[in-house]
């Protein structure tokens, strides 16, 4: 085995900060193929249209063709292959793009299979024809390529993160007020990998051959069974999502505007969009490349995307 060790990225990054729509508006999760080409789920009031999915074209941020719903995940494979969960009617939602339509299933065809599926918020996969949902209540769903089926499991807490990195390795974390577990799928059972007691995890990150990173009202490296707290200079806030382009590039966003960068050699605090204790700014996800990151979330009733450019 060779291990290869990767060039420090820059902390120095240049920024653009965008509020989108109306009072009312929100964001809550990001998903790209490349810089040019980034969705955001919502809902948002653009003066060319209103849609749940917006679509970065590396100019503008434009309505995507709108399905239905209430949108908080979303994970795709290309152009012509896109998933959003969310919910309808109090219960659990999911579109699939195909590059033409959505194709949408709701309360009716869960119902029509004899499953009660709760509200969505995260999906990962490995591929088209593999992928996974979780949300509330333990509700978790696998998609086989031409149909959902709802997976039974001991998990009780609510789904809060969802992240893999092939068909026999993916995490999920189940969160309740002060308590979270560490579920380890191995492609044919979700067993309980860890528990986590007073913590509240809802953000998963990891790179092949990498130790696995937890965010929430803590932040942490897993590995051999060991929670390793990430101790950050200026950090105070919550962990709401962790994403990288690779082991040298990875950002966190958080609440209060909080963000944090690893160049593959240190943590840095970015302090440029944080607003104090009380004012409501809340960055629910974030995306990169190695050039570029998008973070989305809310500000004052309010969508926002913050742009970064690594120089």
């Amino acid at each position: 085995m060779t291990l290869t060790t990767l060039s420090p990225t820059s902390h120095n990054i240049t920024w653009e900060f965008d509020t989108l729509g109306q009072a009312g508006n929100f964001l809550s999760d990001i998903w790209g193929i490349d810089e040019n080409n980034v969705w955001a789920v919502g809902y948002i009031d653009l003066p060319s249209g209103s849609s749940g999915i917006i679509k970065w074209d590396g100019i503008n941020w434009q309505p995507f063709i709108a399905s239905s719903g209430v949108k908080y995940g979303i994970y795709g494979f290309n152009e012509t292959s896109i998933f959003v969960v969310g919910e309808s009617a109090n219960r659990g939602f999911v579109g699939i793009w195909n590059g033409i339509n959505w194709t949408e299933y709701n309360y009716n065809y869960f119902y029509a299979k004899g499953d009660t599926i709760y509200p969505l918020n995260e999906i990962w996969g490995s591929s088209p024809e593999d992928v996974w949902a979780g949300g509330k209540n333990g509700t978790l769903i696998h998609w086989n390529g031409t149909d959902w089926e709802k997976v039974q499991t001991e998990i009780t807490g609510d789904i809060t993160a969802l992240y893999g990195i092939s068909h026999d390795e993916i995490y999920l974390a189940a969160a309740s007020v002060n308590y979270s577990a560490l579920y380890f799928y191995n492609g044919t059972n979700w067993n309980l990998e860890s528990e986590l007691p007073g913590i509240y995890a809802i953000t998963l990150w990891k790179k092949p051959s990498g130790k696995l990173y937890v965010g929430g009202t803590g932040f942490f490296e897993y590995g051999d069974g060991i929670f390793n707290p990430i101790y950050i200079p200026g950090r105070t806030r919550g962990v709401i999502e962790i994403f990288g382009s690779d082991q040298n590039n990875i950002f966190t966003a958080g609440d209060f505007g909080e963000i944090t960068h690893f160049d593959g050699r240190t943590w840095t605090d970015i302090s440029l969009f944080e607003v104090p204790d009380g004012t409501y700014r809340v960055l629910r996800s974030v995306w990169c490349t190695e050039n570029k990151v998008f973070l989305a979330g809310v500000d004052q009733n309010r969508a926002i995307i913050i742009q970064g450019t690594l120089n």
